[in-house]
């Protein structure tokens, strides 16, 4: 082999600059093609839903069990009473009698939202009125909401005890007991 052929098969045995910057550029439009379809903020916030809808379904269920368990016959009068007794409640409320053992919080670290009716003692949601109380004056409904992520502005999550079911709701004063 002569000095010339050595010399142009060093040259001609890499890549140029305009092929590594085109193949670059291909890679480049893949994964944008990719993270399009994947679309990770849809996908985020559908996770937040499925945790807001399981802790809200968990929290249902406590209030649920404090409703029937013959003790109470009611629901707890207002949020502070699921947590931690109250001076108007005493132990009534979900976490005190072991329904939960913690109060689970909404994907921003928040507490859930709950809505009761007048009662006897004197709690009272104005949004509620008195049309949704028992003969006896304890709160025989109840209302938890809190934000649905992938449904729209301002709508809620909401489980409203007269019909037992969560369904996304244009926003939060029309989700009451």
């Amino acid at each position: 082999m002569t000095t010339a052929q050595l010399n142009f098969k060093k040259i001609n045995s890499g890549f140029t600059l305009i092929e590594l910057l085109v193949v670059i550029v291909i890679l480049a439009i893949l994964a944008m093609a990719v993270m399009l379809a994947i679309n990770p903020a849809a996908r985020i916030n559908s996770a937040k839903d499925a945790k807001v809808q399981s802790d809200m379904g968990q929290i249902i269920d406590a209030l649920n069990v404090f409703n029937t368990d013959g003790q109470s016959s009611a629901f707890p009068a207002a949020s502070a009473d699921l947590t931690a007794a109250s001076t108007t409640v005493g132990t009534n409320s979900i976490v005190v009698k072991q329904e939960l053992t913690v109060l689970p919080t909404d994907p921003a670290g928040s507490a859930y939202h709950y809505l009761a009716c007048a009662n006897a003692t004197g709690n009272t949601n104005t949004t509620c009125g008195t049309a949704c109380t028992d003969a006896a004056g304890t709160c025989s409904n109840a209302a938890l909401y809190d934000t649905a992520y992938n449904q729209g502005a301002n709508t809620v999550w909401c489980w409203r005890s007269a019909t037992g079911s969560i369904t996304a709701v244009a926003s939060a004063s029309t989700c009451t007991p």
